[in-house]
């Protein structure tokens, strides 16, 4: 089996990760692939984010039916 020559501990991954970095930036930082990452994350149930940049950036708000004057 090849040795896995990640270059951060998975506490500073960890770290990065709930800084708001993401797994493909932290990936590049320890060597490994983004896989990798999301595989040392699972592993310390850090809680996810969503998929998508649109959905990091804004809060979507549920749209209530406008009551009809009378």
């Amino acid at each position: 089996m090849p040795e896995v020559k990640c270059l951060l501990a998975i506490e500073e991954i960890v770290q990065l990760y709930l800084d708001g970095k993401s797994t493909t930036e932290i990936a590049r930082l320890a060597n490994v692939t983004p896989r990798t990452i999301n595989k040392y994350l699972a592993l310390n149930k850090v809680e996810r984010r969503p998929h998508g940049n649109w959905k990091r950036r804004y809060v979507v708000l549920a749209l209530h039916k406008r009551k009809k004057k009378s």
